[in-house]
């Protein structure tokens, strides 16, 4: 599956999209970012920092840029935190 080919391969950083849910977090070393920019609706609530900040660059003249806050990422890396392979959804989800 993809977790276990992104933990043998342990790439700096993982972009992934398609989700319409920002993130930008470090998990085990790996960052892990969606920056998509979502449609209308969603651009009033979830992905408002992304619609209001425009592209992410995330690596420029040998430097990668600070994590930006995303509600998932604070989520995974400061609050209950989720087990890998989990489905259970952040509480403001539910």
């Amino acid at each position: 599956a993809l977790e276990e080919q992104i933990r043998r391969v342990r790439p700096v950083c993982h972009a992934f999209g398609h989700t319409h849910v920002p993130w930008d977090l470090v998990l085990d070393g790996i960052r892990y970012v969606n920056w998509g920019l979502g449609n209308i609706r969603e651009r009033e609530g979830q992905s408002r920092q992304v619609f209001d900040t425009g592209l992410h660059l995330l690596y420029d003249a040998g430097e990668w840029s600070p994590v930006q806050f995303t509600h998932w990422g604070y989520f995974h890396s400061h609050l209950e935190g989720r087990a890998w392979g989990s489905a259970e959804l952040a509480p403001w989800v539910s």
